[in-house]
């Protein structure tokens, strides 16, 4: 039997399996409501504190040095990920929550950016008319180590002589072009360690590894955001030493997350800084 749960409460739990980790602000920036007490109190709250269960789980992950207090992290329990199938009418299996729990702290920072980014995305592509196929996170995992199959992120590229694990992988149509694309989050400070990973993309390209993870052939796209601008700056410039970088010029696209919040689809820019459109 179906719970009869508030709207709100319903949009919690969807909003929780399409983007599994969240906080307070991505609620609100999501959509799913405007007031931050609102959602605390009468919403969030409800659903984690129940005796019986319980349909989210919270995670507060205490004070970090430098940095402050981090917000409580929500995600869906076993039990939640039930009602949303029974929602959707679908499997449970098809509906994706931490089987093992909230294990989230150390990923914090670079996880928070990256959801923000997924949220953004999404609200450009339905501005854009636009429609995703199908998207894979790097915290998604297939496999089980108690089974004796190696636990991989979904992301995983196998590579000649090589492995590439990107933050994301998004199959996606806007203006009439279906393109797969690679998406890679940068809240480090080093620029270097940025362009060896951004390096290994190329290498992908050329062997179709993104386009076959989707069932089709060809190049990809490859979005590298970062969490501040002057880092992406430094990032540009040395992908442009790059040997052979010249032929990947227009496939990558540079941004930093201030600019894509302001606005998505006008923060994009080629390595040598030219406004790369994405439609």
């Amino acid at each position: 039997m179906i719970e009869n749960l508030s709207p709100t409460k319903h949009k919690v739990l969807e909003a929780l399996a399409k983007y599994r980790y969240m906080t307070v602000k991505q609620f609100i920036l999501a959509g799913v409501s405007e007031s931050p007490q609102y959602l605390n109190r009468e919403v969030l709250k409800p659903l984690y504190e129940r005796t019986r269960g319980k349909l989210i789980e919270c995670a507060k992950l205490g004070f970090e040095p430098g940095r402050g207090v981090k917000p409580p992290v929500y995600c869906l329990t076993k039990h939640g990920a039930h009602i949303v199938a029974e929602y959707e009418r679908c499997e449970v299996a098809d509906i994706p929550y931490p089987r093992g729990g909230m294990q989230y702290a150390r990923d914090f920072y670079h996880r928070e950016a990256y959801i923000d980014a997924l949220i953004l995305f999404h609200h450009w592509i339905e501005q854009a008319g636009g429609t995703v196929f199908s998207e894979k996170h790097y915290f998604d995992t297939k496999g089980s180590n108690r089974k004796g199959t190696q636990s991989r992120a979904e992301t995983r590229l196998t590579l000649k002589d090589n492995f590439l694990v990107p933050d994301g992988l998004t199959d996606f149509e806007v203006g009439g072009k279906r393109r797969p694309a690679a998406l890679e989050v940068h809240n480090h400070t080093d620029p270097k360690r940025c362009t060896k990973q951004l390096e290994k993309h190329m290498l992908a390209i050329r062997q179709q590894a993104v386009a076959g993870i989707f069932g089709q052939t060809g190049g990809n796209l490859v979005f590298s955001l970062t969490t501040s601008r002057s880092l992406a700056e430094r990032i540009r410039a040395r992908m442009l030493e790059v040997p052979g970088f010249s032929h990947f010029l227009p496939i990558f696209r540079f941004a930093c997350l201030e600019d894509v919040r302001a606005d998505y689809g006008a923060a994009w820019v080629f390595a040598d800084g030219k406004p790369a459109p994405l439609a």
